[in-house]
């Protein structure tokens, strides 16, 4: 009879040990990746509900309950004519623009949306910073795949820590324009036991209007396309006040069906807010309303200190709110009653070939105790207008001074342009991913250095402060940052930058912040403009930074900022599978996916155009300005030492399991264990037949 021996025992006993040593070494890995899946905090720059208190009120505005509110978009086409002029719309319910959406800081929004079309569509709900569900942030390419053709999709998120005026619009490529775009408006909740509908708000107000302008074309967006390269942009066709535009004074042949007056109706000796939205692609606009002066309280979300005016212009994307003391008797005798009065709208920009057939639109501030709507016959005022920089934030009462938190990082973008009206920051035209998204491959354990030069990714850890300066040699472009406010810190057209001659000249102390902006050039003098912003990368995601113009931006003029990788797949501990089924079914998911890049390619990545330098006061960290130069730290590596791990302790395990089987000390181990083993085998494979022990 054979005896066991002792050496095969200890052998044993020595490799169930270390599996079970390299399975616990897996788990504490594994566990210590997951464990920091917490929500990201807010920006510094954003509010949170705590912090701000109404002038009535001392009590906290945790009284209120976030509700989930639910809304439905059918994306159809459908003929109208908003200017008088029919063409097919992408039209959202039926209308020339979405309806306003209305919730309340911290409600649930479920927006369910089908696509009638025949192209893609995704909804970007501009403004909203997304914390913590960057693949709501609605962006074709790179937070996700468009919703295709005859597919219902629901977009599901909530809005904490922020109020004001934001909207909405299509971020897949040629529809934005046609019609796919509306007004989403936070109202900040009441505080304690005033109930007042406007109790929450810093200023106070009896009613509250939303009166949106965009630019319109009599032809589909993508019809356009070809003419970018030559000869440059078109010039709109007219421009809409809350979907319409007049056109009796029009050739007949431009006014087949005639459209009415947008009206705006206001009760007599009331507070009104009213909430000025540019939905346009291409155009700026100023607004004016007749015999009223407007005391500006809100910008892009972001509350301000009172500031008079007579007119505001605003850029693509932006949002201004205006309190309007609604007094219908112009004078002490009233013997100028109206009742009716013009808001004047007029369109302009710098990029403009030719000037517009119809720049000025109008609708009628109409006074309900006046029985008859009819055209005013008031005059304009004189044009006096706002420098949007000059704008103070008041994040509570009494008035709370906001600064900046000094730079950890400084990011510069030149911008440039070709003949071809092909738009560069940095020498790079921006142009999207094919068959995937830029989130899916994050999510997948991808950083900045792994994916195509032509994305332009600028990688940045979490919680750095980029100083970003932009130049810009020619046009104006109105700059839009997802996921964050950025603080204004100056800007000028004597560009480029000068550290040396504008340093001193940044508002570090009070400037105001937004999530859209304008930066522009001299072109008397030849001189670019430039632009300084500042934010703080507390919010993990993939975040587009990009030109608001539709044709700058198909014409490639953005960027991306990838913050904390690590940080957006923490969020996401499944991966790709973490999300939503009937998303993920849109894009490949295969850990192989060969990248197919658009034609044509850039051949050469130049990178003695971009600035990128860190300075003396951090300690740790880094801005990729190379999108072939990322940081790897903390991604695939992390990810590849648990997969190893767990691989090395799965095979010692069925090796240790197979040496068991198959020794008798593996037979002596288990009768010690008290373990009895009903099929022992030899080494030589001969089935024994006795019963083992």
């Amino acid at each position: 009879m054979r005896m066991r021996s002792p050496v095969n025992d200890g052998y044993v006993i020595i490799t169930l040990l270390l599996t079970c040593g390299l399975c616990l070494l897996g788990c504490v890995t594994s566990s210590s990746s997951s464990s920091s899946s917490s929500p990201p905090s807010p920006s510094s720059s954003s509010r949170s509900l705590s912090s701000t208190s109404s002038s009535s009120s001392s009590s906290s505005s945790s009284s209120y309950v976030p509700i989930t509110r639910r809304f439905t978009f059918n994306v159809s086409y459908v003929n109208l004519a908003p200017d008088g002029f029919t063409r097919q719309v992408f039209s959202i319910n039926g209308g020339v623009e979405g309806p306003v959406l209305r919730a309340k800081t911290g409600d649930r929004i479920e927006l369910t949306v089908t696509n009638n079309l025949a192209e893609g569509i995704s909804i970007h709900f501009h403004g909203l910073f997304q914390y913590g569900t960057n693949h709501m942030d609605g962006v074709d390419a790179l937070t996700q795949c468009s919703i295709p053709p005859s597919v219902t999709f629901t977009y599901n998120f909530t809005t904490p820590g922020q109020w004001g005026t934001y909207m909405y619009h299509s971020h897949a490529p040629y529809n934005y324009g046609d019609g796919i775009r509306g007004v989403f408006v936070l109202e900040r909740p009441y505080d304690g036991d005033d109930v007042t509908v406007t109790s929450g708000e810093v200023y106070k107000y009896d009613d509250d209007v939303v009166v949106s302008v965009a630019d319109w074309y009599h032809n589909t967006t993508r019809s356009y396309f070809p003419q970018l390269y030559d000869p440059g942009e078109p010039t709109p066709d007219s421009l809409l006040i809350g979907g319409r535009a007049n056109c009796t004074e029009l050739p007949s042949s431009l006014c087949t069906i005639p459209t009415p007056f947008s009206v705006y109706t206001v009760n007599n000796g009331t507070v009104v807010r009213i909430r000025f939205i540019n939905l346009s692609i291409f155009s700026l606009v100023t607004i004016s309303i007749d015999d009223h002066e407007m005391e500006i309280i809100e910008v892009d979300g972001v509350d301000t200190k009172l500031d008079l005016v007579h007119n505001v212009t605003l850029n693509i994307a932006q949002r201004v709110s205006v309190l309007v003391n609604a007094n219908r008797y112009r004078n002490e005798t009233k013997d100028d009653d109206h009742g009716n009065f013009w808001i004047r709208a007029c369109m302009f920009s710098l990029d403009y070939d030719t000037y517009p057939p119809r720049n000025m639109t109008y609708a009628i501030l109409h006074y309900n105790d006046t029985t008859k709507i009819e055209n005013p016959k008031t005059t304009t005022w004189p044009d006096i207008q706002y420098n949007e920089a000059d704008l103070e934030p008041i994040n509570q009462i009494p008035y709370v001074v906001t600064i900046p938190p000094a730079p950890t990082h400084t990011v510069t973008f030149n911008v440039s342009v070709d003949h071809h009206d092909i738009w560069r920051i940095n020498g790079i035209t921006w142009q999207a991913l094919n068959y995937s998204n830029v989130l899916q491959q994050v999510l997948l354990g991808w950083n900045a250095s792994q994916f195509p030069s032509y994305l332009n990714i600028y990688q940045i850890e979490k919680d750095a402060v980029v100083q970003l300066i932009i130049n810009n040699p020619t046009g104006e472009h109105p700059f839009h940052l997802h996921g964050y406010n950025f603080w204004v810190l100056g800007r000028g057209d004597d560009g480029p930058y000068d550290e040396v001659i504008h340093g001193p000249l940044l508002n570090t102390k009070d400037p105001i912040s937004r999530d859209t902006i304008s930066v522009s050039h001299n072109g008397e003098k030849n001189t670019s403009g430039w632009l300084v912003l500042r934010f703080k990368a507390s919010n993990p995601g993939v975040w587009f930074f990009h030109c608001h113009i539709e044709w700058h931006l198909e014409m490639g003029l953005a960027a991306i900022f990838l913050v904390d990788p690590d940080g957006i797949r923490a969020q996401y501990p499944l991966g790709w599978d973490s999300l939503p089924a009937n998303v993920t079914s849109w894009c490949p998911k295969s850990r192989n996916i060969t990248i197919i890049p658009p034609s044509p390619l850039p051949t050469t990545t130049s990178t003695s155009t971009v600035t990128a330098s860190t300075s003396s006061s951090s300690s740790s960290g880094n801005v990729v300005p190379n999108p072939n130069k990322g940081d790897d730290k903390g991604g695939p590596s992390v990810k590849g030492l648990i997969a190893a791990v767990v691989i090395l302790s799965l095979v010692v395990v069925a090796l240790s399991l197979y040496i068991l089987l198959r020794t008798t000390a593996g037979n002596g181990l288990l009768h010690r264990l008290g373990i009895r083993s009903s099929r022992p085998f030899t080494p030589l494979g001969v089935e024994m037949t006795g019963k083992g022990r």
